[in-house]
């Protein structure tokens, strides 16, 4: 050997405690070449505290039964050598070794305590850089979580069966969980029923298709607010094997830009007064129907629609009571037309509204019913209760002709009702040589 036991005894003597437990009986250990230079004392076996290792003497009858003994008491950190004096079968040995021991050595401690404190050595600094890489890891790991705590966006980790390996205390605070009840649960553990499957079958597509997922949902917050989340998640993978082993998520509070936006959207095709839709989005709506109607012949008709004496109203009451006049015209002529039909401040007070799958006559009825609503109907403006009066123009899309002359029609109706008394209906005549939207498609099909 290169090195004795003896020498290799004393260098671990001078960085580790050991001990020797053995029967009364046995009395003090004789000397030998690898011993005599060992501080190797024996201890009783009530006085193990602050050991690094610690080499049990014991008959092969009592070995197993002592290990366990000597194991509970020592805990896992010490190293647990079992002396015992002649060889023992290999189950025996096994057997020792399952109960807790750290080595087994079938010889007399006289003759083999050197090479027993060395293996102790080996396996003592290999154990302690072991404990230190752990704690740089723990370390490591508080770091990232104080610094994970940090961040205002919940985060949370999972492995491959959906179960939680870790979380932030955003996470916490949306889930209304502490980390140790969400650790080790999963999300039908943890979340409302309603969004728990949604949560999993996204996880679960995210964990097949691998990569990276980005998504927008509603979420409901453990106080109960509801609020709009962007999901952001990717999977991890096993260094080794490059298998999906579970993935890494962030939500990212996005319900002020939802409101934003949708406010945004109110601004672009809203009418800020009444709430109706504007011109702009009338327009672009009304081109999109055109192209259904020119291609299914489903009849599409226009209103075009003004409030009577408008200015009258604003003359005796002040344009505050024009503005309720026109919020309540617009709150009653929606309640009428409904989701099915477009209806839209075209300006001032003047309203186009664009009837889907109407005729000219059902169109007509529409616009009567919408005229006698409104003059029945009645809005307060300072303790007075007043009401207003419409003439609406009538026209339906003829295949041929754009619907802006559609629209135009409809507007030479309205000035006629106007002539003719106000507080009317008027339909706009029907083009010369113009066909049915049906009869149109129908002509376009035998032409091709």
């Amino acid at each position: 050997m290169a090195e004795s036991g003896k020498e290799m005894a004393i260098a671990a003597g001078r960085q580790f405690r050991f001990g020797v437990v053995a029967p009364s009986s046995a009395g003090n250990l004789p000397g030998h070449p690898d011993t005599s230079f060992v501080s190797l004392p024996q201890v009783k076996g009530s006085d193990l505290s602050g050991l690094d290792a610690v080499i049990l003497q014991v008959s092969a009858d009592e070995a197993i039964a002592e290990t366990l003994t000597f194991r509970q008491e020592l805990g896992s950190s010490p190293y647990l050598c079992i002396c015992l004096k002649d060889a023992q079968p290999e189950a025996r040995i096994s057997a020792i070794f399952r109960a807790g021991a750290d080595d087994v050595c079938c010889e007399p401690l006289v003759s083999g305590a050197g090479m027993i404190v060395a293996r102790a050595q080996r396996a003592l600094l290999t154990r302690r850089a072991m404990l230190g890489e752990i704690e740089t890891l723990k370390a490591r790991q508080a770091e990232t979580q104080a610094a994970l705590d940090n961040l205002p966006s919940p985060v949370f980790f999972k492995d491959r069966a959906g179960i939680y390996r870790g979380c932030n205390k955003a996470f916490e605070e949306f889930i209304g969980l502490p980390a140790s009840k969400v650790i080790g649960s999963s999300v039908f553990d943890i979340a409302k029923s309603e969004y728990a499957q949604i949560y999993f079958d996204a996880d679960e597509r995210l964990m097949q298709a691998g990569g990276v997922q980005i998504y927008e949902a509603k979420v409901c917050y453990a106080d109960g607010r509801p609020r709009d989340v962007s999901f952001h998640k990717a999977v991890t993978r096993d260094p080794l094997t490059g298998e999906v082993n579970g993935l890494a998520g962030a939500m990212h509070d996005i319900t002020l830009r939802r409101e934003l936006e949708d406010k945004l959207k109110v601004a672009a095709e809203c009418d800020p007064l009444t709430g109706a839709f504007n011109r702009r989005k009338f327009f672009e709506v009304a081109q999109a129907e055109e192209m259904v109607a020119e291609t299914s012949g489903a009849p599409l008709s226009v209103l075009a629609i003004d409030v009577d004496q408008f200015k009258q109203i604003n003359d005796r009451f002040g344009h505050a009571c024009g503005d309720a006049a026109l919020c309540h015209m617009v709150a009653v002529c929606q309640a009428v037309l409904g989701k099915a039909h477009v209806f839209a401040r075209s300006g001032g007070e003047e309203f186009f509204a664009l009837l889907r799958n109407s005729s000219l006559e059902e169109a007509a009825l529409v616009a009567e019913n919408l005229r006698q609503t409104l003059a029945a109907s009645h809005f307060s403006f300072e303790d007075q209760t007043l009401h207003v009066e419409v003439s609406i123009g009538v026209a339906d899309y003829r295949p041929g002709e754009s619907l802006s002359q559609t629209i135009l029609r409809a507007d030479h109706a309205l000035y006629d009702a106007k002539e003719h008394g106000r507080n009317r209906v008027v339909t706009a005549p029907v083009p010369a040589g113009a066909l049915s939207g049906k009869s149109a498609v129908a002509s376009a099909k035998l032409r091709r």
